[in-house]
């Protein structure tokens, strides 16, 4: 999930997009997912999973990090997934506008594997 995220990053955005990164490059997205919850039923096992996501965005520009934004929701949508929450910020730390999506993907299971 995290390397198709990456990839839609990428290619519409134009910018890297990094999974677990230790240091972070302006403009740049990080992606990560932080919940998997599985579905259950009668017989205890898990028909599906839902996996919940968020993806930081980083930018040193808030005009940039906005346009992102619209870009990128729709791509996120298109591929499957929840429509985002949406925060937009200035990092007092980073000393950068951010935006943090949330969103999530259910993962059907077969047979309980």
């Amino acid at each position: 999930m995290e390397d198709e995220l990456k990839n839609i990053v990428e290619s519409v955005l134009d910018i890297p997009c990094y999974i677990d990164a230790d240091t972070i490059t302006y403009p740049s997205a990080e992606v990560q997912v932080y919940q998997d919850n599985p579905e259950l039923f009668g017989d205890g096992k898990a028909q599906a999973v839902i996996s919940y996501v968020a993806l930081d965005l980083w930018y040193k520009e808030r005009i940039k990090r906005d346009n992102a934004v619209k870009v990128l929701v729709p791509e996120i949508v298109n591929a499957g997934y929840t429509h985002p929450t949406c925060e937009r910020y200035y990092d007092i730390t980073a000393k950068k506008y951010r935006a943090t999506l949330n969103f999530s993907k259910k993962k059907e299971e077969h047979n309980g594997k």
